[in-house]
C-alpha cells in the first residue's frame, strides 16, 4: 500500500520590518509614518541613514537644503567633502538627498553671500557628485507629505536592489 506523501502547505513569507539607522548626530531625522519601517539612532560612519544589517551596503546622506550644499562646498569645507564623497562612492547603494527645490538656488545664494561661488557652481558640483562620484542627487522639496511617500519608496526600492544582490 503506498501512501501519498502530503506536502507541507506553503508558508506565506513573514512580514519583515526594516529598521532604518539614523546618524546620532542628526539634527531633524526624517520619520515615515508606515508600519513597514521603524527608527533607531546609532553613530554612522560615513552618511546619515543606513538600513540595519546593511550598514557596509547603504549610505544615504541628507542635504537640508541648498544652504546646507553650498556650505560643504564652501572652500575651506570643500576638501572635507571631497573625502566625503569619495567614501560615500565606495557604497554599492548611496544616493545624497536634499531637502529643497533646484528652483531655489537662487535664493540660497542671496542667504550665503559669504560663499564666493555661482549659481552656475552648483551645477556643476552636482554633475560632480553624479557623473565622477557616481551618487545619484534627489531633491524631494520641503512639503512633508511628498517627502514621507519619496522616503518611503527610496527605502522600498532599496530593500528590494538589496535582496536582489
Amino acid at each position: 500500500m503506498r501512501y501519498l506523501k502530503q506536502k507541507p502547505p506553503k508558508s506565506k513569507p513573514k512580514h519583515r520590518i526594516v529598521t532604518i539607522l539614523i546618524d546620532d548626530r542628526e539634527r531633524n531625522p526624517w520619520v515615515i509614518n508606515h508600519p513597514d519601517f521603524k527608527f533607531e539612532t546609532k553613530r554612522l560612519k560615513v552618511a546619515d541613514y543606513t538600513i540595519k544589517g546593511f550598514e557596509d551596503r547603504v549610505a544615504i546622506e541628507k542635504k537640508s537644503g541648498i544652504v546646507e550644499l553650498i556650505s560643504n562646498l564652501s572652500s575651506k569645507d570643500r576638501p572635507r567633502f571631497k573625502r566625503f564623497l569619495e567614501k560615500l562612492s565606495k557604497y554599492p547603494i548611496k544616493c545624497i538627498v536634499i531637502e529643497d527645490s533646484l528652483s531655489h538656488i537662487e535664493a540660497a545664494f542671496r542667504a550665503c553671500p559669504k560663499s564666493h561661488l555661482e549659481p552656475a557652481s552648483i551645477y556643476y558640483w552636482l554633475s560632480v557628485i553624479t557623473i565622477k562620484y557616481q551618487i545619484p542627487v534627489l531633491f524631494i522639496g520641503s512639503n512633508k507629505q511628498q517627502r514621507g511617500e519619496l522616503l518611503y519608496y527610496l527605502f522600498s526600492e532599496i530593500m528590494k536592489q538589496l535582496h536582489a544582490m
